[in-house]
């Protein structure tokens, strides 16, 4: 366990990570709306890529976990200005590690400050809080709600029918809801699974929020979440 700290201290302490991008895809404008910034961490010499899960998991304290999360979202924010040059009218969404959410964290000004220096437009930037198992949710209704009055777009990732995502979305009022990969794969062979999605998407609906759907690759599930209300 100690080499694997190192390692991921040794990544933190380099800033070798890399942020790639995926694409957003919306069947109904025929195109694609958006970027999603995925960063990793990068082994020296290997250059193996290494899921941010992992090193969050290997870093274990809060504020080294809160330097990587910064440092994965100033790759994507750089990343993305660049491309926006070429292609303006794109969102981009960026991921937060909901855990580094605590009330000594939130109000910072950071992420506000990065996006600023950038030239950005806070309401081209999709923030997207991840469900964890040790968020703080005082915290996270605090980050929310100042960084929706800084202009930024909240999304919340990974959701599904459960009483916690469901309660989720009552509190945080998200702009968009992205349903978890496995909500919807297969989603034409599973009542079960059509009837939590419906359910996911008339609450979104009702509240003002727009839905996307992760993990659709065929056409099968792509025509069953636009059958549901899928955005």
């Amino acid at each position: 366990m100690e080499s694997s700290t190192l390692t991921a201290m040794d990544i933190l302490s380099q800033k070798n990570v890399s942020s790639l991008f995926q694409p957003i895809l919306s069947i109904k404008k025929m195109g694609v709306i958006g970027l999603e910034a995925l960063g990793h961490g990068i082994k020296t010499g290997t250059q193996e890529i290494i899921e941010p899960r992992e090193l969050y998991r290997e870093l274990g304290e809060n504020k080294t976990k809160l330097a990587l999360d910064r440092l994965f979202r100033d790759k994507g924010l750089e990343g993305f200005a660049q491309i926006q040059k070429q292609v303006p009218d794109l969102l981009l969404f960026l991921n937060i590690e909901s855990s580094i959410l605590t009330p000594e964290v939130v109000g910072s000004g950071h992420l506000r400050q990065r996006v600023r220096d950038l030239q950005l437009n806070p309401s081209r930037v999709v923030i997207e809080i991840s469900p964890s198992e040790n968020m703080n949710s005082d915290a996270i209704l605090k980050f929310v709600e100042m960084q929706r009055s800084n202009g930024f777009l909240i999304a919340l990732e990974e959701a599904n029918n459960s009483e916690t995502c469901l309660n989720q979305i009552l509190n945080l009022y998200p702009d968009i809801v992205k349903l978890e990969s496995s909500f919807t794969r297969d989603l034409g062979k599973n009542p079960f699974k059509r009837e939590g999605v419906k359910t996911v998407t008339q609450l979104a609906h009702n509240l003002g929020a727009l839905v996307t759907a992760n993990g659709v690759e065929n056409e099968e599930d792509a025509l069953s979440v636009l059958e549901l209300g899928v955005d």
